[in-house]
């Protein structure tokens, strides 16, 4: 007995359908890869866009901040402008120097000054005081007091020197009218800047007077200063100088 033919299992129509079906399964696979692809350039485009205005708005601010530096440079040249135009307007001119018209170095004139006493009496004053048994009411005076055993006291002003000036003259003493009357005193008188060695100098006690003539050419400014080497504690007295004067 014959056997019957084997059925075919593939057929032409079966290949194809498998082969099309394969293109559509690549197709389908190839625009999805597309898609994703499209979507991560999206991504990566807001990404970049982001970035970038991240950037513009950084750059923005540091603009901002520059400007606002810049504004504040011109407000601090002008500030320091008008501060040199107050100081030239208050600086001696044309030789005036720190004289008033009656030829006299005057209190208010004085560019720096240091005060004699930190107990709230130190501040230099232009009161009228009695040196060695004289009045003087032209000159400048700072008050002082020893605390304690080992309390010091001492200040100083500075005035400036007159254009053309050569000379400096005046006293240095104790107010009799204090209330200490047992006290020792350095009076010292320096051309700024050198600040170590004086010009002129003396020791003096109570009821003590000295005058000075010192000559100033080539100096522009001069410090005044008194310092207390020892005095009777807890009470107060004045010194300084009197009748100090610039002459040419």
């Amino acid at each position: 007995m014959a056997k019957p033919p084997r059925k075919r299992l593939f057929t032409i129509d079966r290949v194809r359908l498998v082969f099309e079906a394969i293109l559509t399964v690549t197709a389908v696979v190839s625009i999805f890869l597309a898609i994703s692809k499209d979507k991560q350039l999206e991504e990566q485009g807001q990404e970049l866009t982001q970035s970038q205005e991240q950037e513009q708005s950084l750059s923005v601010e540091i603009t901002n901040l520059v400007e606002q530096v810049d504004e504040r440079d011109a407000e601090a040249d002008a500030l320091q402008a008008r501060i040199d135009e107050l100081e030239a307007d208050t600086a001696p001119t044309d030789g005036a120097g720190s004289e008033n018209e009656s030829g006299y170095v005057t209190l208010e004139t004085n560019v720096d000054s240091e005060s004699c006493d930190n107990f709230g009496y130190g501040d230099w004053t232009a009161a009228s005081v009695q040196y060695a048994g004289g009045s003087y009411s032209r000159g400048f005076n700072c008050g002082m007091a020893k605390g304690s055993s080992t309390d010091t006291a001492g200040g100083y002003i500075d005035f400036l020197v007159p254009t053309g000036a050569t000379t400096l003259t005046g006293a240095a003493g104790i107010d009799e009218n204090s209330d200490a009357s047992d006290m020792r005193l350095t009076f010292a008188i320096y051309a700024i800047p050198d600040e170590t060695d004086p010009i002129w100098s003396t020791e003096l006690e109570y009821g003590g007077l000295e005058e000075f003539t010192v000559d100033v050419t080539g100096v522009s400014r001069v410090r005044f200063e008194v310092t207390m080497l020892d005095a009777e504690e807890g009470k107060r007295f004045q010194a300084g100088f009197a009748d100090v004067g610039f002459t040419t």
